[in-house]
């Protein structure tokens, strides 16, 4: 992929022709969907709540707290307790990768991908 950057902001993404498997071309969300990178209400840094109030983490405090409640929530509860929920802002690999998580490591197949659904009843 080319990103177009002048200025320091994303304004456009093409796909490098030529290059295998697709020949450049990209599937609609990664051909228009970087604007979110620059969107001002984006999460850049890691937040923990603590006594209901969001505070900024390191990555070397959160990855062992969430170890702890993922792994404390499947003794408790099972590993069904908990659920994935992909993303359409990531690329292939990663969600992939997601999946390979909850399915091997937590031990559930409850995964969801934030595609609008159509729903039977139209809505």
């Amino acid at each position: 992929m080319e990103l177009w950057i002048p200025e320091g902001k994303i304004v456009r993404l093409t796909g490098k022709e030529g290059v295998s498997p697709n020949d450049g071309r990209l599937y609609v969300k990664g051909r228009f969907g970087y604007d979110f990178v620059h969107d001002a209400n984006r999460l850049t840094n890691l937040l923990i709540l603590e006594h209901g109030v969001f505070r900024e983490a390191s990555w070397e405090e959160a990855l062992p707290l969430i170890a702890e409640k993922f792994t404390s929530i499947c003794e408790t509860y099972g590993a069904d307790a908990l659920a994935g929920y992909a993303s359409a802002k990531c690329t292939n690999m990663d969600n992939y990768l997601f999946q390979k998580f909850f399915r091997i490591v937590i031990g559930t197949n409850t995964i969801d991908y934030c595609t609008q659904k159509k729903l039977d009843n139209g809505l």
